[in-house]
């Protein structure tokens, strides 16, 4: 017969360690964020989203179709970036996120390259990999030199 007393204990020990390396993903992000906001005056923010799947008319066509079955929209996460200082920021993709349920394995995907972090030190050294990818530099430069008009749109400094 199976042993279902120990199953239990070992998913509680289990839950223990999921929650611990969530907590210890969480940290890192927020350290990423500290790290950006005092390097940047608070004007380049980086974090999780859950984005919809598809272009603006499929989003829509799946919105729709959602409201009269009950499903649901189909998403994916990402890592993005946006210039929190400009109420209309732009949002830009940087990588695709995947979280494993016992938060790790992560995955930071980009360009051609799929990064499996399996703790603290590989996360941080994947981050720091994506933020030196020059196309992911290009989108970093873009949203720090955007300027508010006096209208309140966005302009590119040149």
């Amino acid at each position: 017969m199976a042993d279902f007393i120990t199953a239990v204990q070992y998913g509680l020990k289990a839950a223990e360690a999921a929650e611990h390396s969530r907590k210890e993903i969480d940290d890192v992000f927020k350290e990423l964020s500290r790290q950006l906001h005092d390097a940047y005056l608070g004007e380049l923010c980086i974090t999780r989203k859950e984005i919809p799947k598809g272009n603006v008319i499929s989003q829509l066509t799946q919105l729709f179709q959602s409201i009269g079955t009950g499903s649901q929209v189909e998403t994916y996460w990402a890592l993005v970036a946006w210039n929190p200082t400009l109420p209309d920021s732009p949002v830009k993709q940087l990588a695709r996120w995947n979280q494993g349920r016992a938060g790790y394995p992560c995955e930071i995907a980009w360009g051609d390259q799929d990064y499996f972090c399996h703790d603290r030190g590989a996360l941080e050294d994947t981050l720091a990999l994506l933020l030196a990818d020059p196309v992911v530099g290009e989108s970093l430069h873009y949203l720090l030199t955007l300027k508010p008009t006096a209208l309140g749109n966005l302009i590119e400094e040149s």
